[in-house]
């Protein structure tokens, strides 16, 4: 699933980073990747607050 494949990505983000001196960075592809609306609330759930219209019901 696609929370599976971010968790696996996060895991080998951490992995990279503990294997690398902090003189080499990640790629740009690395870094910066496309994500569709959907991953960006699944990857960083913490930082999605919804609609901030108020709502009248």
């Amino acid at each position: 699933t696609l929370f599976d494949q971010n968790n696996a990505a996060k895991k080998e983000e951490s992995e990279t980073a503990n294997k690398n001196d902090s003189s080499k960075k990640l790629s740009v592809e690395r870094v910066y990747q496309k994500k569709t609306q959907l991953e960006h609330i699944l990857l960083r759930p913490d930082t999605y607050i919804g609609s901030v219209e108020p709502l009248t019901q």
